[in-house]
């Protein structure tokens, strides 16, 4: 497949060999730290992407191409990842991370996860969603 690093990838598929996890002899996931979302699309998995810069530069990819959020990244990196994402990509790509975190909470809390887990899968205090949720004022918190 071609990538076009002017164009953000989609943030649910598996970026295969661009990943340091990827089995290039079996074709598959290694699974090292346990199951991915990007190949299960489950919220019970973790999004275990871990970038193989040799690939990224071999495709003249940034480094950040596959990272679908700044929530997860060290606070050394993540000012480095905001700042050259939305210069490639725009600013609206800050807006769009968030909206999209938000439908994972939304989602979760709708499957009925507890509330330090959904906390967990997307890198914030639990009180932080919990104020996120509750200022919607449509949605049972599950404890």
């Amino acid at each position: 497949m071609n990538y076009n690093k002017n164009l953000k990838p989609d943030a649910n598929k598996c970026p295969k060999k661009f990943c340091f996890n990827w089995d290039r002899e079996n074709e598959k996931c290694d699974e090292v730290f346990g199951k991915c979302f990007r190949e299960t699309s489950s919220e019970d998995d973790f999004d275990y992407y871990t970038s193989c810069e040799p690939e990224l530069i071999k495709h003249d990819l940034p480094w950040f191409y596959f990272i679908t959020s700044a929530d997860a990244l060290e606070e050394e990196v993540k000012e480095k990842y905001l700042r050259e994402s939305a210069k490639l990509w725009g600013e609206q790509d800050i807006y769009i991370k968030a909206e999209e975190e938000a439908i994972t909470i939304i989602r979760l809390i709708k499957a009925n996860i507890p509330l330090d887990q959904i906390a967990n899968r997307v890198n914030k205090p639990p009180d932080s969603v919990k104020q996120f949720v509750s200022s919607l004022g449509l949605i049972k918190i599950p404890q």
